[in-house]
């Protein structure tokens, strides 16, 4: 799906595509979507967009830590969006209208409430079990089917 579409299936789940804090959120994050995909060729969204010159997290985080791959980002002369690489967890830009998997999970600093407090993992909250994270299972059109990880 593409990076606009992608948040919108997210924000109408309450949630964001994903914001990055730290290396071990990245970490974490490109092990639990490997587990889920099987696919060390993946990219997936996260909530990473250029605008203008510069990038900004969706959500409207703080910029802070990136895990950009060796010479990114480049500029693609498009809009352009964040993608983690699975095979290594690095971070490269790809046109927005490109139609990819993708990572939601609630906006930092706000807890949702789905029978308990959700929040983001990082380095100072390593949960044992990832609720909070929601992952496509599908790339293509509206009927994408969306689920969580246990």
């Amino acid at each position: 799906m593409e990076f606009d579409a992608a948040r919108e299936v997210c924000i109408g789940l309450h949630y964001d595509l994903v914001t990055v804090t730290d290396l071990f959120n990245n970490n974490f994050l490109t092990l639990k979507a490997l587990n889920e995909y099987n696919n060390l060729a993946l990219n997936l969204w996260i909530g990473y967009e250029q605008v203008g010159d510069s990038w900004q997290w969706t959500d409207g985080s703080p910029n802070g830590y990136t895990h950009w791959a060796p010479g990114e980002p480049t500029q693609l002369g498009v809009p352009e969006a964040a993608t983690i690489r699975l095979v290594d967890g690095q971070w490269v830009p790809m046109d927005n209208q490109t139609r990819l998997e993708f990572i939601c999970s609630p906006p930092l600093g706000r807890e949702y409430i789905t029978g308990a407090t959700q929040n983001i993992p990082t380095s100072a909250n390593r949960p044992s079990t990832l609720n909070s994270i929601g992952m496509s299972t599908a790339a293509e059109g509206d009927d994408a089917k969306h689920g969580h990880f246990n």
